[in-house]
C-alpha cells in the first residue's frame, strides 16, 4: 500500500485552512527523506515552504503547493525539472562527492562539448546507481561489499564500476583491505541492480 510506505518514511503535518505551518518529520533510520536536496536525519522535523521539493526514497518526488501563498502556480511550475532532481540527488551522493573534483578536471580537458556532456550524464547515472546498490547491499548483505564509480585513464575516459570486497566487513576503513572483485560497465550495474531489487 503506497500510503503505508510513505508513512513509514515520513510524517507530514498539514494545517487545516490556513491554521499554521506545514512540517515533515523523518520517522525511521532506514528511510531516505530530503527537502530541497537536503537529507533529514532520523527524528528531524523540517518546516516546509510553498514550492519545496520533497524526496521520499529514490522514487517519489513531490512539490509542495500551498494555495493562498503567492500567485497561483502555473502548470509548468508544478513539474520538477530533470536538472533540479539531478542536482538535489547528487548533493547527497557519496559517490559523486568522491569524484566531483576529478570529474571537473577531466570534463574541462575534453575538446568536444557533446562528448563531455555525455560523459557527465553517464557519471551522474553511475553515481545514482552505485549509491542505490550500496544502500541495498548494506541492508541485505552482512559481508563487506561496496560499489565505487571510477574513470579509466584512457582517452576518452570511460566510466567503470568497481565492485570491492573486504573480509573485515563493510565498516573497514583500511583501503588496503578492500580488493577488486569485479569491474563492471554502468549498463552491467544497472542490470545487476534490477536483479537486486527483486530479492
Amino acid at each position: 500500500d503506497q500510503e503505508a510506505a510513505t508513512d513509514a518514511l515520513a510524517r507530514q503535518r498539514a494545517p487545516s485552512e490556513g491554521a499554521g505551518p506545514v512540517s515533515l518529520t523523518r520517522l525511521s533510520d532506514g528511510a531516505r527523506v530530503a527537502v530541497n536536496g537536503k537529507l533529514l536525519e532520523p527524528g528531524q522535523t523540517r518546516l516546509l515552504q510553498n514550492g519545496d521539493q520533497i524526496f521520499l526514497g529514490r522514487i517519489y518526488v513531490l512539490k509542495l503547493v500551498c494555495p493562498g501563498e503567492g500567485a497561483a502556480p502555473m502548470q509548468d511550475d508544478l513539474v520538477l525539472q530533470k536538472e533540479e532532481m539531478d542536482t538535489s540527488e547528487l548533493n547527497n551522493s557519496a559517490s559523486w562527492k568522491s569524484l566531483q573534483d576529478y570529474v571537473g578536471q577531466v570534463v574541462r580537458q575534453m575538446s568536444s562539448k557533446s562528448a563531455a556532456s555525455q560523459l557527465l550524464d553517464e557519471i551522474k547515472l553511475a553515481c545514482r546507481l552505485t549509491d542505490e546498490a550500496n544502500e541495498i547491499t548494506a541492508e541485505c548483505r552482512k559481508e563487506g561489499l561496496s560499489f565505487e564509480v571510477d574513470l579509466t585513464s584512457t582517452y576518452p575516459p570511460c566510466v567503470a564500476i568497481r565492485v570491492l570486497e573486504c573480509e573485515k566487513g563493510r565498516d573497514c576503513k583500511d583501503e588496503e583491505e578492500w580488493k577488486n572483485r569485479y569491474i563492471w560497465s554502468v549498463r552491467q550495474l544497472n542490470e545487476r541492480l534490477d536483479r537486486m531489487k527483486d530479492y
